[in-house]
């Protein structure tokens, strides 16, 4: 009963609110160098914050506060930490190495999982990034301000907290289902006013052929302080047979501009999941 009704909900959505496969159409692959960054926000700093982003599953009270960061390499030796206040308590989480972006800077990941809180309130969480190098210690404290996330139903601050992005993947999902597979998810882009699109770039053959689809604009979030503003896309994409796995990437155009979030050069990679047993 609970697969005839996932797919009767999969077919409705799949004819409201995604593009056919005859509107998908030949595409060029992202550039492995492709930046979240192109449209030119957040250049210069020896530590600078990609994005941030909480989450939480209510039913079990728990939470996820996760985030990236870009470094300057100035010496092998260095510490990359996130100083952060959660119930008024400042600690200090460690931030691991990912790879290298090129040009000199470094890619780094944090992430404090199992935030216990109560599922009927949530968790709001100030933070900055300390990076130390050299005898040195450089801050990216958002001018002074401090970022801020937040995540459950009455949490103050966003779930996203912006700075040398404008464009980040929220969730995507690839759904295998009989006769009807299809990926689908969600994308957030910094707010901004003016002409502005997203689309899905993807392949199914790890990019012997590229195709695209376009995101639909959905809403723009309350009027967070901060800076943290940000416009919800998302996307269905049916696709034919029953691939072993989804390679895509994100594709924002603002204003004429495109910056990418293709996963920091790895693109993201989806196999079958089932949604419900």
């Amino acid at each position: 009963m609970k697969k005839s009704l996932l797919i009767l909900f999969a077919s409705i959505v799949l004819i409201g609110a995604s593009c056919s496969l005859s509107e998908t159409m030949q595409a060029e692959k992202p550039a492995d160098g492709a930046s979240l960054s192109e449209l030119g926000y957040g250049e210069g700093s020896m530590v600078k914050l990609f994005y941030s982003h909480c989450f939480a599953i209510q039913t079990f009270g728990k939470g996820t506060f996760m985030g990236y960061i870009e470094i300057e390499n100035a010496a092998y030796q260095k510490q990359v930490v996130v100083h952060y206040e959660l119930d008024g308590v400042w600690s200090d989480l460690a931030a691991s190495y990912v790879k290298s972006l090129g040009n000199n800077k470094e890619l780094w990941y944090f992430t404090y999982t199992n935030i216990g809180f109560n599922p009927f309130g949530g968790w709001d969480i100030n933070f900055a990034i300390k990076y130390v190098v050299n005898g040195q210690t450089y801050w990216d404290n958002n001018g002074g301000a401090d970022y801020h996330v937040g995540a459950g139903p009455r949490n103050f601050y966003p779930d996203f907290a912006w700075s040398k992005s404008i464009a980040a993947m929220q969730n995507a999902q690839y759904n295998n289902i009989v006769d009807e597979p299809f990926f689908t998810g969600r994308v957030y882009t910094k707010y901004a006013e003016g002409d502005k699109s997203v689309k899905i770039v993807y392949t199914t053959d790890n990019w012997a052929t590229v195709k695209e689809c376009p995101a639909q604009y959905s809403y723009d979030d309350s009027d967070f302080t901060g800076g943290n503003k940000y416009s919800v896309w998302w996307y269905v994409v049916p696709i034919e047979g029953s691939p072993a796995e989804i390679k895509f990437a994100i594709a924002y155009t603002l204003n004429g501009s495109t910056a990418w979030d293709n996963n920091f050069g790895r693109n993201y990679t989806l196999v079958p999941v089932t949604i419900w047993e």
